[in-house]
């Protein structure tokens, strides 16, 4: 099962099957506008939150721009496996196994 959800510039898509086959949680953000050192990621509370901020100063002027992302993840989500990965064209991938009941 796939989910897409898409809002302005930032796509995010969430997977229930891993390539494998085997059941996972996986993830994706278009964070291509953002440098690496600014992106973080982190897990609360059964929350994973992606974050980002980037800001620029020419002259007298400054441009901001933004990036927060929020998903529940499931008990059945092992975070502590979670992977995260960035790919050259800027998509941020997450990924977790989840555990078999």
């Amino acid at each position: 099962m796939s989910i897409n959800m898409s809002r302005a510039n930032a796509k995010t898509t969430l997977s229930l099957q891993g390539p494998s086959g085997n059941p996972e949680f996986a993830v994706r953000f278009d964070v291509k506008d953002f440098k690496p050192e600014v992106i973080h990621v982190f897990t609360k509370s059964g929350k994973l939150t992606i974050s980002a901020t980037y800001e620029e100063k020419t002259g007298n002027f400054t441009s901001r721009r933004a990036f927060k992302r929020t998903v529940e993840v499931s008990r059945d989500v092992q975070i502590s496996l979670m992977r995260c990965t960035l790919l050259r064209d800027g998509i941020l991938c997450l990924t977790a196994p989840i555990r078999l009941l």
